[in-house]
């Protein structure tokens, strides 16, 4: 975040935007206490009507929007490269701006993963991605977590290994609106743990069960 003052002129922030939901512009010039008149700056190669034009905002309602900790200041904007960042929580800057920027940088490049520290954060890009062969498996159970991308196989990994160190049964919470693609990240996790533990053919009845049934649970909401 920078703290709204004369220091921050010519900073560049995320403002509110009816369109585009946030949208980057710069710092141009303080008009009170709590005004601020900012100039859009075009955030892509394709052409922006907008760029340039000058707006003003309410400095607490863009803190507010954004989710900052002070009323007094603004999402201030990361630098990115063309996939964003793999784990959110390594940003400089982090609020909702910056949390959707990356979502869109990653999938507009048909990476749908990304972590947020031990979340993994999946947007669906309605279509198939080949990022689940089996030789993959292995590699999510015996590799550093930091040195694969993000996928859902690091978390029913994690899951497994902790189940054997530790002795104590293991949960993986899926969460997200109709049409996520939780149904399909389930499948995904658990035809991985069947292969990683050796379940055979026994693991992919039990998945094959598991799977059925939703539909029935699901009718008791969802």
């Amino acid at each position: 975040m920078t703290e709204f003052g004369d220091k921050s002129m010519g900073a560049l922030v995320w403002v509110p935007h009816a369109v585009e939901v946030w949208k980057k512009a710069q710092i141009i010039q303080k008009l009170s206490e709590t005004q601020v008149e900012v100039r859009f700056v075009s955030d892509g190669v394709e052409y922006d009507p907008e760029d340039g034009k000058i707006m003003t905002y309410d400095v607490r309602e863009i803190a507010k929007l954004a989710g900052e900790v002070s009323s007094n200041a603004m999402p201030i904007c990361n630098t990115f490269d063309k996939l964003g960042v793999e784990d959110m929580c390594t940003l400089n800057h982090l609020h909702e701006p910056a949390v959707l920027k990356t979502l869109q940088l990653r999938h507009a490049q048909f990476v749908p993963y990304t972590y947020t520290g031990q979340i993994c954060i999946a947007v669906n890009p309605y279509k198939w991605l080949d990022l689940y062969s089996k030789d993959l498996y292995f590699d999510y159970l015996n590799l550093p977590r930091n040195d694969l991308a993000p996928h859902p196989f690091a978390l029913s990994s994690s899951a497994y290994i902790d189940m054997n160190k530790l002795g104590i049964e293991q949960s993986i919470l899926v969460s997200g609106e109709s049409g996520a693609g939780k149904t399909e990240t389930v499948k995904i996790m658990m035809n991985h743990l069947a292969s990683i533990s050796g379940g055979g053919t026994h693991g992919s009845l039990v998945i094959d069960q598991v799977l059925k049934s939703n539909p029935l649970l699901e009718a008791f909401g969802n």
